[in-house]
């Protein structure tokens, strides 16, 4: 017999269940976020190498012409070759900005997690910090 008033929710009848979902989402959440940083991470190497390495070779030209560049001339390349780098840092602060957001929203998962399980978390804490402890005892 299930007696329910307006406003009730009712309880889900397998509780384990529920458990299983909210394991399954942290653990998807999880994932998701160390493959987000992982892609954002590889794009910020790539980006400040490619970036570095067309600023060596620009400066590498440049060193290569000075001896025969005026001062008008010299003092143009200069300024070329500070607008690259300024743009060059452009890019890695977009990059960085990209894997701030990430990390943010990490954390407000992880965050959300212990939130809805407070008690998992804490025994999952507890499980790990033992295990550590014993590993460090062996030694």
């Amino acid at each position: 017999m299930d007696i329910t008033s307006p406003g009730i929710t009712k309880l889900p009848e397998d509780k384990g269940a529920v458990a299983g979902d909210s394991a399954n989402d942290a653990k998807e959440s999880v994932t998701q976020f160390v493959d987000s940083i992982k892609n954002t991470g590889s794009q910020l190497g790539t980006i400040a190498s490619d970036t570095m390495s067309d600023l060596k070779a620009d400066l590498d030209k440049l060193v290569a012409r000075s001896s025969s560049m005026a001062g008008e001339e010299l003092a143009a390349a200069k300024e070329q070759l500070l607008q690259k780098m300024s743009l060059a840092r452009q890019s890695v602060d977009e990059a960085a900005s990209g894997v701030t957001a990430s990390l943010k929203q990490g954390v407000g998962a992880a965050s959300d997690y212990v939130k809805e399980s407070p008690l998992k978390t804490v025994a999952i804490t507890a499980g790990v910090g033992i295990l550590i402890g014993m590993l460090i005892g062996r030694h």
